[in-house]
């Protein structure tokens, strides 16, 4: 709504059983207070704010709201002060059709829209189906492709897969902290528009957040939390925006209490992959035992590196005798100069192609204000990685002896990704290692000797991890 305001000002009014309330908000600019002169912030509230200063809540005895701002039936007012838009019409209804869809098709939430004080349109669960579709057909002409797709172009289908789910009904998994979640999936292999993605709400319905899927194509699916306890828990790691949910949005909870909420949300997106797994296997046709095929398969052993499989039948014929071709040294390569013997894993230097990878000064200290935590450096660290199993193997080398945290990121064509490591094991001293989202803490190198770990990311692709730091 501020979008819309030409004085960026919102004010908010409700009335429940309990009663009444109000609230404003102004986004405006920040400028030298009058006083003292420090620059204030830029938003601004008209609310309640006690003696001190420190503590404000909304406006509740009808004595301080202005008479026009206190409603007399049950439900709340949004007022867009210098309201300013020619299709402000279309925007609200394409906006309420996009995020409480789900409400509505519930028998949640009733949407009217009023111009002069008459209902200009009314969206519940009767006619939400031919909404969308209106709503859809509108923003497919105005908006860009990529922007229609991943707005009402999802949103079609989303409604889809909570009225005519994959075999009638939902797939369930009892996830700890918050019970029965269900996750609705609608597919049609044989349409392109299909999003491929899948969206995430808690009992009100109203989406949260949504994200895509490469395990299944031609799918959408809504995942939803309907319990009493999962919904008040999902809450309290819902930003105020509605718009994600993470265990850093809660207030005043434990670092222990933090990750288990990490577990929880791990264990949410592992419920989702787990079911499209579960469906794309179920729609594959039987598979095939190709004779001799192995042979000209690759496999990983221990140190990762890629090699033919020695056999997987006897083989027969005779071999062509063909000699080896000869390797000629070429002797004008200059000596190496002075310094410790290569290791296993020789430093390549500094790319030309990606700025920024020369080498670095050693172990700087870590994030957040943890100064006497070292974040392990490229420079001092050889550092290996590759796919094994259901995660990854990391193999790390050092020619001294250190310690400290290990920074973890993906890397590919356009450009580093952040990583989300939901486990670390050190194989070679046989213990559980701290995590945090691309951070491995704890780690300490002995001289010379190879740490093996074996770690477990959250994605739904295969990565090409590298070291950061």
């Amino acid at each position: 709504p501020f979008a819309h305001s030409a004085l960026r000002t919102v004010l908010y009014s409700t009335r429940t059983p309990e009663g009444v309330a109000f609230i404003a908000k102004s986004i405006l600019a920040s400028f030298p207070h009058p006083v003292h002169g420090y620059m204030t912030q830029s938003k601004g509230w008209w609310c309640e704010v006690d003696d001190s200063g420190e503590s404000w809540s909304t406006l509740r005895e009808p004595g301080v709201i202005p008479d026009r701002f206190i409603r007399e039936k049950i439900g709340t007012d949004l007022w867009v002060a210098g309201f300013q838009s020619d299709d402000w019409e279309q925007t609200v209804r394409q906006s309420v059709l996009r995020h409480f869809f789900a409400a509505i098709a519930n028998d949640q939430l009733i949407i009217q829209l009023m111009r002069d004080g008459e209902v200009s349109t009314r969206i519940d669960s009767s006619n939400l189906a031919d909404e969308l579709l209106k709503a859809a057909d509108e923003a497919r002409q105005l908006l860009p492709e990529r922007e229609y797709k991943l707005g009402l172009g999802s949103t079609l289908y989303f409604h889809k897969a909570i009225t005519s789910p994959l075999d009638g009904k939902p797939f369930i998994r009892n996830i700890p902290k918050l019970g029965d979640v269900k996750l609705y999936l609608y597919r049609d292999t044989k349409n392109k528009d299909m999003p491929d993605r899948w969206a995430m709400m808690r009992k009100p319905r109203i989406i949260v957040d949504h994200m895509g899927s490469g395990i299944l194509n031609r799918f959408a699916a809504v995942l939803i939390c309907d319990t009493d306890k999962g919904n008040e828990y999902l809450a309290q790691l819902e930003d105020p925006e509605h718009k994600r949910w993470h265990e850093e949005e809660t207030r005043q909870w434990t670092t222990q209490q933090k990750k288990e909420a990490h577990e929880v949300l791990t264990e949410i997106r592992r419920f989702v992959r787990d079911t499209l797994k579960q469906v794309r296997g179920a729609s594959m046709a039987e598979e095939q035992d190709i004779p001799f095929l192995g042979r000209y398969l690759p496999a990983e052993d221990e140190s990762g590196v890629k090699r033919t499989r020695s056999k997987s039948e006897p083989i027969r014929g005779v071999a062509r005798k063909n000699t080896r071709p000869r390797v000629e040294v070429v002797d004008d390569v200059p000596a190496p100069g002075p310094g410790p013997e290569p290791g296993p894993f020789p430093d390549p230097g500094p790319d030309p192609h990606f700025p920024g990878t020369e080498p670095r000064p050693g172990p700087k200290t870590g994030p957040g204000g943890d100064d006497d935590i070292q974040i392990l450096s490229p420079q001092d660290v050889r550092f290996r990685a590759f796919r094994s199993g259901d995660g990854y193997k990391i193999i790390l080398q050092s020619d001294d002896e250190l310690s400290g945290r290990l920074k973890l990121r993906a890397v590919g064509e356009t450009g580093q990704f952040t990583v989300d490591v939901t486990e670390a094991v050190d194989e070679t001293d046989n213990k559980q290692l701290d995590v945090k989202p691309s951070v491995i803490d704890d780690l300490s190198l002995d001289a010379g000797v190879k740490k093996t770990l074996r770690v477990k990311i959250d994605s739904d692709s295969d990565l090409v991890l590298a070291m950061g730091g």
